[in-house]
């Protein structure tokens, strides 16, 4: 491990947010009873997404299909501004903004990996000084949305492709690893300081012998 610039690594949804920000966008966009009837029919494919029997990018691609299939560009990325800036605050964790705030005060190059495309997620990372938004993002054909993704979901193992893919070096330098849940797993395990479920004290210390944590992420 060479010294730099240390990483601070963040999964956003449930992590610095305290709800999943894809689903209340949907439902803050096209109103709840329009949502609640979207994931009526998606049920089966959460389900089988439970199961493990599909991946994170089944149902998620059905909600986006559902609602944004046709929508001027133009339009979403202005909801996207605004639901950025304006919605997203009031879900952001206390504890995840100290985290936060400390690594900028510090020097850190911070960045938010998602799931949730990154259009609703930049605006408020530009504003609180992270390096950039690795995620999800959205395809557009003539001006419209098309209703299908861009990229694969940025969920589990596709965190770790795309983070190797935008810096090609980062695991030779001290990374900080935040996340919640299953999909945000292979992102810690390239992480120095490992945070899962907490931002107060890392889950492991760095191995002496190539500065990663020795303590598997369960």
């Amino acid at each position: 491990m060479t010294a730099g610039r240390a990483y601070a690594l963040f999964d956003f949804d449930g992590t610095i947010t305290s709800c999943d920000t894809f689903n209340d966008f949907l439902a803050w966009r096209f109103g709840t009873s329009k949502f609640l009837l979207a994931i009526f029919f998606c049920l089966p494919l959460v389900i089988l997404y439970k199961l493990g029997i599909v991946s994170n990018d089944v149902p998620k691609g059905f909600l986006w299909k559902w609602f944004m299939k046709d929508i001027s560009c133009q339009a979403y990325l202005s909801d996207c501004h605004t639901y950025s800036l304006n919605r997203i605050p009031r879900f952001i964790r206390h504890e995840a903004l100290a985290a936060i705030r400390r690594h900028v005060k510090r020097g850190d190059a911070l960045l938010i990996v998602s799931a949730s495309p990154a259009d609703w997620i930049r605006p408020w990372a530009q504003r609180e000084g992270f390096l950039d938004v690795i995620a999800t993002e959205v395809e557009v054909h003539d001006g419209s949305l098309t209703g299908q993704f861009a990229t694969r979901c940025c969920h589990g193992n596709e965190k770790v492709a795309r983070l190797r893919l935008a810096f090609p070096k980062i695991e030779d330098t001290i990374i900080y690893g935040y996340g919640d849940g299953h999909g945000d797993k292979p992102m810690l395990r390239l992480a120095t300081y490992r945070y899962y479920k907490t931002f107060s004290s890392p889950f492991c210390q760095p191995d002496s012998e190539n500065g990663r944590g020795r303590v598997s992420v369960r």
